[in-house]
């Protein structure tokens, strides 16, 4: 008996009793542990950014914030390589005239002049591009930075605000020229050889305002105007220049606000989530184009003063929308994860242009020290965005990325879309916006992503 007391009494000493078991010690552990520094390495630093938050093991503490930080490196991309100024080579050549006539042996000479004419001049000319959009050199690499803010909702959710800008994209090309265009002559000869040339222009080149020497009869080239060869064409004010000019400036920035949701989740291995929000984006360009023609004087004709032609083009695209898209992220190895971000994104676009016309020199009809033309058109433009990035886990807390993204956008109000060729509208309007333009941009993020 007295064993059997003592047995009794060890089993309820003091604290004994009041022990769970393993069971009771399970049922009642917090509900919230901190992973393995193992379990940290293999969750990624971005959608599963929030690893100390979201990991698989455990219920999230308390809202996550996140934060990016990047260095942007993108190249501006467009097809249109329209043209501003023509080379013109013209090619005089004196030939046997078929119609001549020998003058009569007596009495009054009635032949016309073709028919007095010994030789013809007959005259050739050929264009060659000299200045076109590709040399102001404005598809380039241009740098600029991203930052973006992020915010856990519960375990599946998350806002996101982010915004990116870039330096704009520049460039100006210039061509001159200083050999002679005869763009008048008289037509007969008489075999000596010598061009009796009317109208010397100082310089060659060719302006798209007059269609790049649409006003030259390609059948019967460069014959004199109303059989005057020292008369100034008026339909030709913009050509024979000196100097051709362009400018062309681009700029793009771009805000986003999104809400994620992950709907795939397999912690250490892949996670996918789907993106819905919205999205402001804004392209302005501007295009200045300039050529100028020295002073000359036609073969016994009235000097001609300095002419000079500029068309200044401002564009501005802001543009407002929708956009939906997903992320998928894939473990390489604990603290190295591969990801994909695609967006497809529709916007409304308030497009609007503005035009400059300055004519100054002689008077050709087309004289003016300043002529402004708006145009506004409310469109709609798309765009496509594509992220891939690579990630490396530097701590629990920060995380390195490297990534390529690629933007197309159509629907745009080009600079060189908007440039118009016709100088009656130039002059006196009406103005109205092109809104087919596309540019794709492409390049290089690097940065860190932090989570607190």
């Amino acid at each position: 008996m007295l064993g059997l007391a003592v047995i009794i009494l060890a089993c309820v000493r003091p604290g004994y009793a009041a022990e769970p078991d393993e069971a009771d010690m399970l049922d009642e552990a917090p509900l919230v542990t901190e992973p393995s520094p193992g379990e940290m390495a293999a969750i990624p630093p971005n959608g599963g950014f929030l690893s100390q938050r979201l990991c698989g093991c455990c219920q999230p503490t308390r809202p996550a914030w996140y934060f990016q930080a990047d260095a942007l490196a993108i190249r501006r991309e467009v097809s249109s390589d329209r043209v501003f100024a023509a080379l013109g080579q013209a090619t005089w050549t004196e030939i046997e005239n078929p119609d001549y006539e020998e003058p009569p042996d007596e009495g009054e000479d009635t032949r016309s002049d073709l028919e007095k004419a010994t030789h013809l001049w007959e005259g050739t000319v050929s264009f060659t591009t000299a200045l076109a959009l590709r040399d102001a050199d404005v598809n380039r690499f241009q740098g600029g930075g991203r930052l973006l803010l992020g915010r856990t909702l519960g375990r599946n959710n998350a806002m996101e605000v982010s915004y990116f800008d870039l330096a704009d994209w520049r460039g100006t090309a210039v061509v001159t020229d200083e050999a002679p265009f005869i763009a008048s002559a008289s037509r007969y000869g008489n075999g000596s050889g010598v061009l009796d040339s009317g109208v010397v222009f100082p310089g060659s080149l060719f302006s798209p305002l007059s269609g790049f020497g649409k006003w030259i009869d390609r059948e019967d080239l460069l014959e004199r105007w109303n059989d005057d060869p020292t008369k100034v064409p008026e339909d030709v004010p913009f050509d024979g220049n000196n100097w051709a000019e362009i400018r062309y400036s681009s700029s793009l920035n771009n805000l986003e606000w999104n809400v994620r949701h992950w709907v795939v989740r397999v912690p250490g291995y892949f996670q996918a989530s789907l993106l819905l929000g919205g999205r402001y984006m804004n392209v302005d360009e501007m295009l200045y184009y300039y050529t100028q023609r020295d002073p000359f004087t036609p073969e016994g004709g009235d000097p001609v003063g300095e002419t000079t032609t500029s068309v200044t083009v401002d564009t501005h695209n802001p543009m407002l929308g929708v956009q939906v898209g997903g992320t998928y992220e894939v473990a390489v190895t604990p603290g190295w994860w591969l990801d994909c971000k695609l967006k497809g994104v529709l916007l409304s676009n308030n497009a609007s242009q503005s035009t400059l016309f300055v004519h100054e020199g002689v008077n050709d009809g087309y004289q003016d020290p300043g002529h402004l033309e708006h145009a506004k058109r409310n469109g709609i433009a798309s765009a496509v965005d594509a992220t891939f990035t690579t990630r490396f886990a530097l701590s629990r807390r920060v995380a390195f990325h490297l990534s390529y993204q690629i933007l197309y956008v159509n629907g745009l109000a080009l600079a060189s879309d908007n440039f118009c060729e016709d100088p009656d509208v130039l002059l006196s309007g009406p103005a109205s916006v092109a809104t087919n333009g596309e540019v794709l941009y492409h390049g290089a993020h690097v940065g860190l992503t932090c989570v607190w």
